[in-house]
């Protein structure tokens, strides 16, 4: 088995990808009447892990089987889905409730 490239279908005068600067993205902003729930690192938490865990993800959770939703937890531990109406507006509703810790367990995270 021979790992060699294509000399044919390699370009010898290709610049590279370039970041396009669409000017067609809609960006909307809702004000909530509550915030949204962050956890946050304590003093022990301080490993790359803790630091990945903690802070590469979104707390938007789209549905995957219905475009336009998306689902967050406030900070009184409701969930609550955010429908895009039309493409102008939004509807946000509450749809459960994160139950309360029996007790609270410290460094669970």
């Amino acid at each position: 088995m021979s790992l060699r490239p294509n000399r044919d279908l390699l370009e010898p005068n290709f610049a590279g990808y370039k970041l396009a600067t669409d000017p067609k993205i809609d960006l909307q902003q809702l004000k909530l009447d509550k915030s949204v729930d962050v956890v946050r690192l304590d003093e022990n938490q301080f490993s790359y892990l803790h630091v990945r865990a903690f802070g590469l993800h979104n707390h938007l959770f789209p549905d995957p089987w219905k475009p336009g939703t998306a689902f967050f937890v406030d900070s009184t531990h409701s969930i609550l889905c955010c429908c895009r109406d039309d493409m102008t507006s939004f509807a946000v509703r509450t749809v459960g409730q994160v139950p309360e810790p029996k007790r609270a367990v410290k460094n669970r995270f």
